[in-house]
């Protein structure tokens, strides 16, 4: 099944507008005050919407073609970590950022500077192991 240029940029604001809805439930439940938002009460159901998600995209990516493992480990790892790299980044950046603002960083709830352990934990998805 190949994915129609239609079908991909639907799948796309599907995807944007779910990862927004899932982060707008972070920040309410980091203490920011998210009622003019009401998509945040649907993180749960967004985080679904992820998941079929991805089972249709890889479904789709991999039925049409005979690929070696290789292959798939290839583009699989490169269409994951184009999203997990920058966001390692990111947040590295950020926790640089608030330590270097504050005089006494930990006022700022469950603060913790980001350490080696932390990035290589995170990039290879066992920082919750």
């Amino acid at each position: 099944m190949k994915l129609s240029p239609a079908l991909s940029s639907y799948l796309d604001l599907l995807r944007f507008t779910a990862a927004v809805t899932v982060l707008f439930e972070h920040m309410r439940q980091d203490g920011f005050d998210m009622r003019w938002m009401p998509l945040a009460v649907l993180s749960h159901e967004a985080v679904i919407v992820f998941f079929v998600m991805s089972g249709f995209i890889i479904y789709s990516s991999t039925a049409d073609r005979v690929a070696s493992l290789r292959d798939y480990v290839v583009a699989r790892s490169s269409r994951v970590y184009s999203v997990a790299l920058p966001a390692v980044v990111f947040c590295v950046g950020v926790s640089m950022v608030v330590g270097n603002l504050f005089a006494d960083p930990w006022t700022v709830k469950d603060y913790h500077p980001a350490s080696l352990g932390d990035v290589v934990g995170s990039l290879l998805f066992t920082h919750e192991s």
